[in-house]
């Protein structure tokens, strides 16, 4: 096949998330034999406007009107539909796979205009996210647009977002989704897409994310601690992870073993304010908030940890945070927000938070802390990422699904 994704951004322009899931696709579709472009945003300006990318195309749209009033994803629609017109002039593509709505939408309505099939991964809801964001800080192309789109943003954005959600959807010939919990708000929001959706979760790299044999060696290359009981977290650090309750736990969890070290990896606006909650509670000697992790030292920290934590408060549309842990043998504790109990009830009822207050965090860290055969524990968490969301699993379902909707366009 012909493959174009479109997109509004992809490892290694960005790290995580609905950035890695399509790269690491889009290489296995490579991988596979199809032949695959990729078009996405021009991050910043150190990017090569087109190059390779293990076995991929790329080709990067700018933005004209950064520094103007006007939002990227505004602009988006259209530079993502000129750049795939102009690629389809020397490439015949069978299927257009697009992700994020904005610049989805333009390749949809591109492949709608030429008679290619379009295929729509929903990652999350833009509408549901912009809803949390309001009174938060936000990153603006300008200085007016700070004063002028802040007002607007609160009001308009998140309905004018669910307008154009529902557009992708309903040019989009099949959509996929990544749990039942992305399944059910999809359904929601937009009923009338029902028919079209399936479940493909999101993977995992096995072959990066792996146990280590010397924990305290490289423990010891981190400058982490070789005694004690090391707790992990990677995420945004906004509020709707949770992050405060994570931090507010932490005396208690000190109380019942002082050995406990907390490590908060991430960007975002509320790095300070967790620094200081730290110092404020005591803890700061228990607690780091490292920042971001490079991407090359992040699977060193899920080997080096005894357990991960993630302390979402709510919208976690999947969590490749979970099944990055779960490969590197560290076992995951969680709260039942979005889809993370479909991934580990799975594997162990004990993995999913009761509740997210910091004291039912605490409590359960501590039941954690005094299980035994945690080493075993270990093993059963690796197996479990190996056998169920290897990525190139996933790819074979996703080109499953390609292959089915040429396959409805053709009949």
């Amino acid at each position: 096949m012909n493959i174009l994704i479109v997109t509004q951004s992809f490892y290694p322009d960005v790290d995580g998330g609905s950035g890695t899931f399509i790269f690491e696709l889009g290489k296995r579709l490579v991988q596979r034999g199809h032949k695959t472009a990729i078009i996405g945003a021009r991050m910043n300006h150190s990017l090569s406007v087109r190059g390779q990318l293990e076995g991929m195309s790329v080709l990067r749209y700018g933005n004209p009107l950064l520094g103007t009033i006007l939002p990227w994803s505004l602009t988006s629609p259209f530079l993502a539909h000129s750049v795939a017109k102009s690629l389809s002039e020397s490439i015949h593509f069978d299927v257009v796979w697009c992700h994020h709505y904005f610049p989805g939408l333009g390749g949809l309505l591109f492949a709608k205009q030429k008679g290619i099939p379009g295929l729509f991964t929903y990652h999350a809801s833009r509408y549901l996210e912009w809803s949390t964001k309001a009174g938060q800080p936000r990153r603006f192309n300008s200085k007016l647009s700070r004063v002028v789109f802040r007002w607007w943003a609160d009001r308009a954005y998140s309905s004018f977002a669910r307008v154009v959600e529902g557009k992708c959807l309903e040019e989009s010939e099949s959509i996929t989704v990544l749990s039942e919990f992305s399944q059910r708000q999809l359904e929601s929001l937009h009923p009338g897409s029902v028919s079209k959706v399936r479940i493909i979760p999101g993977g995992v790299d096995t072959e990066r994310f792996k146990p280590v044999v010397d924990r305290n060696a490289l423990r010891r290359s981190l400058g982490l601690p070789l005694e004690g009981f090391l707790v992990l977290t990677v995420r945004r650090l906004i509020a709707r992870m949770g992050l405060e309750n994570l931090m507010d736990a932490m005396p208690i969890v000190l109380e019942g073993n002082p050995q406990t070290y907390l490590l908060i990896g991430g960007r975002g606006y509320l790095y300070e304010s967790l620094r200081n909650r730290a110092v404020r509670l005591g803890i700061e000697h228990r607690v780091k908030v490292l920042g971001y992790i490079d991407d090359g030292l992040l699977p060193k920290y899920y080997a080096a940890s005894d357990l991960f934590v993630l302390p979402t408060l709510s919208l976690e549309g999947f969590g490749m945070v979970t099944l990055e842990a779960l490969a590197s043998g560290t076992p995951v504790l969680a709260t039942a927000a979005g889809a993370s109990p479909e991934i580990l009830s799975r594997l162990d009822s004990r993995f999913v938070l009761e509740r997210p207050e910091p004291q039912h965090i605490a409590k359960q860290i501590l039941q954690f802390i005094d299980t035994e055969g945690r080493e075993e524990l270990g093993k059963r968490c690796r197996a479990f990422a190996e056998h169920n969301y290897r990525f190139d699993m996933i790819a074979g379902r996703i080109e499953e699904a390609m292959e089915e909707v040429i396959g409805h366009e053709q009949a």
